[in-house]
């Protein structure tokens, strides 16, 4: 299906053993925001086919379908093993997590409908950051029928990201300036998880995991990720492997992580948003106006 080979998430230090039966309350937490994130993942991989969101969708039209299906099964799974564990369902996300999976698709931050590059770069990195955790979590679980469960899930999720990178590839055949794009919207996507990530340390910590090492491997296995496409020769660019390097360390130094957590309790710097959506409108401005306008235009009139 896929020509990439794809990197392993690594962690700064080992990871404890995790007994889902010994705090089953904080570790069916643990997995109700698993659920949601999963939960927000099908929606997304819904609207790539939706013009409103992206302004061309063949690229995504084959792959959505199984997509839909596997994060439709892994729902279910993971509904399953909230039941096995408590006497009650998947909890509601808190408000906090509530925003941040819906706040992109408001206009508000980011300018829509995303270019493809956009939309793949969004796929690749949440994809990214949700493997990271559920391999983490799997390999940590100590139960044998959770983690049997959990790393089938795993699994599924190899072939989404082979997904993603077969597509951000194919879509930076046709587009140029990734790597601005790359800088600009992982910073928008940071603004909206700021609350989400100053609620997620106690999440993980309750269960035993450290939180700077648990999301200091998902931040560096999204920037290996990433390399696998825009560290080919083709795609390489100046300057991509200083920053891929700054990347991993900040990824596999837990006082890094640790300084980087508490930076999300100080004021987002000013004018960070406008900046976000300037830099969007500004590209919606050229692409209308470049040679694949009136297409683009055609599109937008029939959203």
């Amino acid at each position: 299906m896929s020509r990439f080979e794809l990197p392993t998430p690594r962690v700064a230090r080992p990871l404890p053993a995790v007994d889902p039966y010994r705090n089953r309350e904080a570790y069916a937490r643990v997995l109700s925001a698993l659920y949601h994130a999963e939960s927000a993942a099908l929606e997304g991989f819904t609207l790539l086919e939706d013009p409103a969101y992206v302004e061309s969708s063949e690229l995504f039209a084959k792959a959505c379908g199984r997509l839909v299906a596997d994060e439709t099964k892994h729902l279910q799974d993971i509904q399953g093993l909230v039941r096995k564990l408590v006497n009650h369902d998947v909890e509601a996300p808190t408000p906090a997590m509530q925003e941040f999976w819906t706040a992109w698709r408001s206009g508000k931050l980011f300018v829509l409908p995303f270019k493809p590059s956009v939309a793949a770069l969004f796929c690749l990195f949440s994809e990214g950051l949700g493997f990271a955790f559920l391999y983490n979590l799997a390999h940590a679980t100590s139960d044998p029928e959770i983690r049997a469960v959990l790393l089938a899930n795993v699994e599924d999720e190899k072939m989404h990201l082979r997904l993603s990178l077969s597509i951000l590839e194919r879509a930076l055949q046709h587009e140029s300036g990734f790597l601005a794009d790359c800088f600009v919207y992982l910073t928008g996507y940071g603004l909206l998880a700021r609350k989400a990530t100053r609620q997620q340390r106690a999440l993980l910590e309750e269960i035993g995991l450290d939180f700077d090492v648990v999301v200091g491997s998902s931040l560096a296995f999204v920037v290996d990720l990433l390399d696998c496409v825009v560290g080919l020769p083709e795609w390489s660019a100046k300057g991509w492997r200083t920053a891929h390097r700054a990347a991993r360390w900040l990824g596999e130094s837990p006082t890094s992580m640790r300084v980087l957590h508490w930076s999300m309790y100080l004021p987002a710097p000013p004018f960070a948003a406008k900046a976000v959506h300037w830099w969007g409108s500004r590209g919606r401005h050229h692409r209308l106006r470049g040679p694949s306008g009136s297409a683009l235009l055609g599109n937008e009139a029939t959203a």
